[in-house]
Formats: structure tokens, sequence, C-alpha cells
């Protein structure tokens, strides 16, 4: 009976001995540092560690689609459409110019006025404009002590004049228009342009409202 006894502390003995060895085994085996050690290695937990999702962060809020404005139609421009002109009309007066005429030159318009210019070196004065004897010529005087050797006298082939003469005098440059159709009188438009630096007499036929006044 006592040999058994002691045979079951033996077996019990080496048993305990043989649990122990396995555990300090265990222990240089596995990393036993961190939380619960060896029985958190002996006893694994099944459980698995969700991942959880990182904070969305809030959406900007969407910005309402912006209404597009229709552009506006240009303005169409007709061929009988003109820019507005920079010439400017003169008074009829006796305030004299300054400055000094260029030579004067003649054109002949499209419609047959027959524009007379001239190149002007300071500031225009008034114009003053008269028939003489004979009613199928028109007379215009740039007032101005504008200088001797303005001279011109020239007959046309086309147009509302047939002569053109030109001459200077004292106080004024006196410039003549006869016009070809006897049974029309002439009118003459005074007009100076700035940014040209010109100054230009347009003669035309007389108008019957302007006759009329």
């Amino acid at each position: 009976m006592d040999s058994q006894r002691s045979l079951y502390r033996i077996m019990l003995l080496v048993w305990l001995l043989l649990v122990l060895s396995v555990g300090v085994l265990l222990k240089y085996a596995t990393d036993s540092r961190g939380e619960l050690g060896l029985f958190a290695f002996l006893l694994p937990r099944t459980e698995k560690v969700m991942d959880l999702p990182p904070p969305s962060s809030p959406k900007a809020p969407e910005k309402a689609p912006e209404k597009e404005v229709p552009a506006e139609p240009k303005p169409s421009v007709t061929p009988q459409e003109k820019m507005p002109s920079e010439w400017i009309n003169l008074k009829k007066g006796k305030k004299a110019g300054r400055g000094s005429l260029g030579t004067p030159q003649l054109t002949i318009l499209g419609n047959g006025d027959a524009e007379v210019s001239f190149q002007l070196t300071d500031a225009p004065g008034d114009y003053r404009s008269f028939h003489p004897t004979n009613v199928d010529s028109l007379a215009v005087d740039l007032m101005g002590t504008w200088g001797k050797g303005i001279l011109k006298d020239e007959r046309l082939g086309t147009g509302v004049l047939k002569r053109l003469q030109i001459a200077d005098h004292k106080e004024w440059v006196r410039i003549s228009g006869i016009s070809r159709d006897a049974n029309h009188s002439l009118q003459a438009t005074v007009q100076y342009a700035p940014t040209k630096k010109t100054l230009r007499i347009v003669f035309s036929r007389e108008e019957p409202a302007s006759r009329a006044q």
C-alpha cells in the first residue's frame, strides 16, 4: 500500500516537472512580454478584431450650378450704316482762325459733290458764305490771316462744279465754286476734324428745303 502511494507521488512529481519544463520552454519560445503572456498563447482568443473604417469627413455642400447668362446678340452693321463722323461744323461769323493752311486738295466724291480740303497747323475760325452776282455760283470765305500764295483756278469735267477758284485776301481765303447746272444753286458745308487737323468745304446742290429758308 505504501509502495503504491510512493509511486503515485513520484508520477505526480514527474508530471509537474514536465508541465514546468513545457512552461519554461514556451516562455522562451514565445514573446510573453505582452498582455496575458503565456496564458494568452496557450489559450488564444477566437474573436476577430474588426478594423473600424476611418471617420468620414463631412462633405462640402455642393454648389448650385451657375445659371448661364445668354450673351447679348451683337448688333449687325449693314453697309448702309455709317460710323459717327468726327467732322465738326464750323460757325458763321468773323472770328479769325490761327496757324497756316496747306495746299488745297480737290476731291470729287461719289455723289458728285466737290470737297476742298486744307491741312491746318493750329485752329480754325469762323466762315462766311454768299452768292455773288451770278446765282449759279457760291463763295466761302475762311476767316483768318492765312498769308499769301494760296491760289487755284481749275475747270472740272465731272461733279456739281464746273469751275473752282481759290484766292487769298488780307483777312480771309476765298473759295468760289461755279455750278455745272445753272438751274440749281449751290450750298456748302464747312467742317473741321481735330484728329486729322484738316479743314474742308463740301460743295453740293442746294436742297429745296434750304432754298425755302
